[in-house]
């Protein structure tokens, strides 16, 4: 009795799950727990002992099932606990002699092996060993911050999230590293990131723990694996499946997810997903899954997308990759070269400006910069290229007169190594900055970075022009514009075209220029191709012509004195 009472300290503040379908081993066994443990949680198999650790699994400190069992067997479940919890502390109870089956669920992590007929010492035994580990598991835990450290470590080392208990990135290698095709229905959380930022990572990370549990019956229903990859990811793992299924599970799991209230500390949350799927061999498998995410968000019209070999966004993908080797090698190679197209004064219709525009030389061609400027954006390079520009214009105009246009985007502007790199060489080749001019689109006028806007002035307070790029084609905030004092405002080709035949397009022309003689800006005109459009352009008071009509862009430039 002395062992007994010992015992039931130790376990009065534990909570036990019960799993036995035998009704007389069900009522013995109760009655001796209710007497031990605080709390008795009874299932009859193990559908319903799953079922009850789904609900209570925070409360559970402690697991005795059977193995054979109607609906789902105690193996079944003891698999599906250890996936979630691989901490779980589990004792099978059974008369099952079958050595293989126990063999297997020790592999799963059992941790005793109670034999019926049951004897109180092997009983007692098992708890007593019980006791310690769960003692031990819960002293880790709550031992502060070093400790919750080794524990996170621990699960990650093991393969298991730290913040959900389902298995990890690392265990889903493990799965992907057999030479087996496996189907993956990877899901997103739409916009969580907007949630962290507004509520916190204490709400964020409460929402993904709810976000698990939901897929976790996802998981159970369907037999597959589930993964955390990272922060609001998740994988569904499947043996190999068609179309059709995949397609079928992807709603299922859209409607569950948006049907469902996320309760937090803070407030309810209803959310939305986004599902990539994709079926294959390996690694492969979510990198094309990650594709299909994309393509989803990209098209809007599904939440869900199945990866194609042929889709638009492989293809585009494929080709983005084709450039960054081709700009980084040409940039290498020194085969960024700057074209130069001649501006007029409409005075006189002489060249008193050149818009240096980027193209890349290869054999027998020219490759104009809306093929490559977009994915040099993409890839971080376009400061490259800037750079590469400005120092060959800048060695150029150090041996004429003429004024020289440069356009730079609004990630140029926010680096301010670029800023610094062109007041540099402008010092080195000793050009009069007011000779320069900086073309930058028009969406710089709601620009509200002060980082940003250092730069701009900083380039300004050094003498630099300053020019609107393709005005008319974008967004401007025109209350900003007259503190950006800018000196020329390019109208766009677009409209510039259209001057002679759409009386609408010859009023927005000059809205454009009384709104540029207001900013103190002369006007530049863009895509003059005829002598009819630059008569009348000229006849509207615009002060500067750009466009076929006096030349297309060239290497050279011409001399006028």
């Amino acid at each position: 009795m002395d062992k007994l009472k010992i015992l039931k300290d130790q376990l009065s503040s534990y909570n036990v799950l019960f799993v036995e379908d035998d009704e007389e081993t069900l009522k013995n066994l109760t009655k001796f727990f209710t007497i031990l443990f605080n709390k008795v949680y009874i299932a009859k198999n193990g559908k319903e002992g799953l079922d009850l650790y789904m609900e209570n699994r925070s409360n559970i400190d402690i697991i005795f099932t059977d193995i054979n069992m109607p609906v789902l067997s105690g193996y079944e479940m003891i698999k599906e606990i250890k996936n979630i919890n691989p901490l779980q502390y589990i004792v099978v109870i059974s008369a099952h002699q079958d050595l293989e089956l126990y063999n297997r669920c020790l592999n799963l992590g059992l941790n005793g092996l109670v034999v019926k007929p049951i004897f109180s010492e092997k009983l007692f035994e098992i708890l007593t060993s019980a006791v310690n580990t769960i003692t031990y598991i819960h002293q880790t835990i709550q031992k502060g911050k070093y400790l919750e450290k080794d524990l996170e470590q621990y699960h990650n080392d093991y393969g298991i999230d730290a913040l959900t208990l389902v298995p990890n990135k690392l265990k889903l290698d493990y799965f992907l590293s057999k030479d087996i095709k496996y189907s993956v229905i990877l899901v997103n959380i739409d916009h969580f990131d907007s949630i962290n930022c507004k509520y916190g990572y204490k709400t964020g990370d409460q929402i993904i723990k709810r976000f698990a549990e939901l897929l976790l019956e996802i998981k159970i229903e369907y037999g597959c694996e589930l993964f955390r990859l990272i922060s609001d990811e998740f994988i569904l793992l499947f043996d190999e499946k068609n179309p059709d299924e995949l397609e079928n599970i992807a709603k299922k799991v859209v409607q569950e997810i948006e049907s469902y209230d996320f309760n937090t500390d803070v407030e309810s949350f209803n959310l939305s997903c986004s599902i990539g799927i994709s079926s294959g061999i390996g690694q492969e498998i979510l990198r094309n899954a990650n594709i299909a995410l994309k393509e989803t968000r990209f098209i809007g019209k599904e939440k869900f997308s199945i990866f194609m070999n042929n889709s638009a966004l492989e293809e585009q993908r494929q080709n983005n990759l084709k450039w960054l080797k081709k700009i980084k090698k040409l940039i290498k190679e020194d085969a960024i070269t700057p074209y130069y197209q001649a501006i007029v004064d409409n005075t006189n219709e002489q060249i008193t400006i050149y818009e240096c525009l980027a193209r890349i030389h290869e054999i027998n061609r020219v490759i104009k910069p809306h093929y490559f400027i977009e994915n040099a954006k993409l890839f971080k390079l376009l400061p490259n290229i800037t750079k590469v520009i400005v120092a060959k214009a800048f060695k150029l105009f150090n041996t004429n007169k003429h004024m020289l246009s440069i356009n730079l985007t609004i990630d140029d502007l926010e680096d301010e190594s670029i800023c610094k790199y062109i007041i540099h060489k402008q010092k080195k080749y000793e050009i009069d900055p007011s000779r320069v001019i900086l073309e930058f689109p028009e969406s710089i006028s709601i620009i509200k970075d002060e980082d940003t806007i250092k730069n701009f002035k900083s380039l300004q307070e050094n003498g630099f022009k300053i020019a609107l790029d393709d005005f008319g084609t974008n967004h401007a905030n025109i209350k900003n514009l007259y503190k950006l004092h800018v000196d020329f405002i390019k109208i766009d080709g677009i409209y510039i075209q259209e001057v002679l035949s759409n009386e609408n397009t010859e009023h927005i022309i000059q809205s454009i220029i009384k709104l540029a003689h207001s900013l103190g800006a002369k006007v530049i005109a863009e895509a003059v191709s005829s002598r009819e459009i630059q008569d009348r352009l000229k006849e509207l008071g615009i002060e500067y012509s750009q466009g076929f009509l006096f030349g297309k862009p060239k290497e050279n430039i011409e001399y006028n004195y």
